[in-house]
């Protein structure tokens, strides 16, 4: 089960992993993501799960594109950054990828606290004097609007003639593929929260040495630990939905804008949890408050200490990201995908405009 997995993070290691993190400078926050081995498992990882629970009219496409999902769930922080992107379109992509939502919500503890549509949202930013999408970030609405143009592609899949079906599902198959990169940055912390790079808890730095450093140095059996962890029994239930009252679980789970920000603030509320592994196994000078970055051990150094942790993450987003495609597929009226066949692969796709902006 594991052996394609691992034969490719041995090449990814031997070959090493180019890391492209450029941050679009009219937006504060900090967009570096999980690096492209985070990302690359997340996904992967969640084409693994599809089969524990559906059959093959579900799980063809995925599991023949495993290796082209992994791809595109990349393709945010590389190709819709590179130098031929448009300003705008960078613009548009940098608050896509993390929502502030301590800088909305206080003390946020259940979805149920506080209105989760893009509009209301968007006013109780505002009256807080913020802007939701240069100061606070639109990352689940992000995943929303893709799995809304995913569901839509398999439903045109669903009813169309044999030429037309691969064009739809390989449509499909995209915006599944992109979703993935938005997915697995929900599922980091920092990428729920103002303090994304821990300066104001004196964790200045840890946001790339976190996700990026300390996850290149785990050994090339962490794709086999993140499969086996979101493989588990009820692993949502008992991992992402037990901060919610039971008769909430299944509305929770078939709304994928709710399942979505379940994620969220399961990360949200994991974020002292990282800033203490850094405390107690990294630092050995705090940051400052002119943001000059904390001192740390190298990784490699510490790398043992966060494995739990990352493995957790990246589980959690794999799980959801595998619950997400389901829910799709369920919506579209569970179309037979078993006889898709295609040499389509978009190695650069083009920037996908968040609809939720017009």
């Amino acid at each position: 089960m594991f052996t394609i997995l691992m034969e490719d993070e041995r090449r990814l290691k031997k070959t090493g992993t180019i890391l492209v993190c450029i941050c679009v400078v009219l937006f504060s926050h900090i967009c570096i993501a999980w690096g492209e081995r985070g990302h690359n498992i997340v996904t992967r990882v969640a084409v693994r799960l599809l089969p524990i629970s559906e059959s093959f009219q579900m799980t063809t496409p995925f599991q023949r594109r495993e290796f082209m999902l992994a791809h595109l769930s990349n393709v945010p922080d590389i190709v819709w950054r590179a130098d031929n992107m448009s300003r705008k379109e960078r613009g548009l992509n940098s608050p896509t990828h993390y929502i502030n939502l301590d800088a909305v919500v206080d003390n946020p503890q259940q979805i149920m606290d506080f209105s989760l549509g893009y509009h209301t949202f968007f006013d109780l930013a505002k009256s807080k004097g913020l802007n939701l999408v240069t100061n606070v970030g639109t990352a689940p609405w992000r995943v929303e609007h893709l799995h809304r143009e995913m569901t839509n592609a398999l439903i045109s899949a669903r009813d169309s003639d044999s030429a037309e079906f691969i064009r739809y599902v390989n449509q499909a198959l995209l915006y599944a593929g992109i979703m993935g990169h938005f997915v697995a940055d929900l599922a980091n912390p920092h990428h729920t929260t103002r303090n994304h790079d821990g300066y104001l808890t004196g964790n200045g730095g840890l946001h790339a040495y976190f996700e990026t450093h300390v996850v290149n140095e785990l050994d090339l059996t962490l794709a086999e630990a993140v499969i086996l962890r979101g493989s588990q029994p009820d692993y949502l239930e008992e991992q992402l939905l037990n901060a919610h009252p039971l008769s909430e679980h299944g509305e929770i789970r078939s709304d994928p804008l709710k399942l979505i920000f379940a994620l969220v603030l399961n990360s949200y509320q994991n974020l002292d949890r990282l800033h203490q592994l850094d405390k107690q196994h990294s630092i050995i000078t705090q940051s400052d408050t002119g943001n000059r970055p904390a001192k740390r051990k190298p990784a490699r150094v510490v790398v043992d200490d966060y494995r739990e942790f990352v493995i957790e993450r990246l589980a959690i987003g794999s799980a959801v990201l595998s619950e997400l495609w389901k829910l799709a597929w369920n919506s579209a009226g569970e179309p037979d995908l078993s006889s898709y066949h295609s040499f389509v692969y978009p190695v650069r796709p083009d920037f996908i405009y968040p609809d939720y902006l017009n």
